[in-house]
């Protein structure tokens, strides 16, 4: 059976002028997940990660401690969501909020008209970001191990998926995962399982100042 360790990223740079690069938090969030995983004696076949900068950052210096290395690869679909580019993959008539704007408001219920529009949209997502882990999966020889360096939105939604969780369920699990949480799922003949979810251990060192962050 073969084993995916999906990771949040780093704290970002909130409030900077790039918000996508890791924060110095971030970066220390990063390492301490790093010596974790290096001192509980894990070793992966694979490491993958989305292709923002935080992404890559956070494999960077969680990686650093390792000292095996393994073949390493980007997916664009494993990237978070960006409302506005939802909306113009799944209508290139919204790709600007002008044009939203005027659907909705040609609605007689424009509040309704945008969350029946945006519940399509993130659906549409939804089936991209499944299928980003389906490559995955698919492209693994049993048993691989996978570590995955992702966004809040993606991991949330593949819990979702596997654990059935209604849509509505999906922003608040984003919004409750810690940054460089660990979430695994295990694959193999009978599909897909999760095996933990939201776990961030590595931040609460005993004697040592918490590192948890949110966002």
């Amino acid at each position: 059976m073969g084993e995916i360790y999906l990771v949040r990223h780093g704290q970002a740079s909130f409030g900077a002028a790039d918000y996508d690069q890791l924060s110095q938090l971030g970066i220390e969030q990063s390492r301490q997940l790093g010596a974790w995983l290096a001192a509980s004696g894990q070793r992966f076949d694979r490491v993958v990660t989305g292709t923002l900068r935080r992404h890559r950052q956070t494999a960077d210096e969680c990686l650093a401690a390792q000292q095996h290395r393994c073949a390493r690869h980007e997916d664009a679909g494993l990237n978070e969501y960006d409302h506005r580019e939802m909306l113009s993959n799944y209508d290139p008539g919204l790709a600007t909020p002008e044009a939203v704007r005027s659907v909705i408001d040609a609605h007689p219920n424009p509040r309704r008209a945008f969350q029946e529009l945006f519940a399509a949209a993130f659906a549409r997502w939804v089936a991209g970001d499944l299928g980003a882990l389906g490559r995955l999966v698919a492209a693994a020889a049993h048993p691989d191990r996978l570590i995955v360096f992702t966004s809040g939105g993606p991991i949330a939604v593949i819990a979702q998926s596997l654990l059935g969780l209604a849509d509505e369920r999906v922003a608040a699990l984003n919004f409750s995962l810690a940054n460089t949480s660990l979430t695994t799922a295990f694959f193999g003949a009978a599909g897909l399982r999760l095996g933990t979810l939201n776990a961030f251990q590595h931040l609460q060192q005993p004697g040592e100042r918490t590192l948890v962050s949110y966002r």
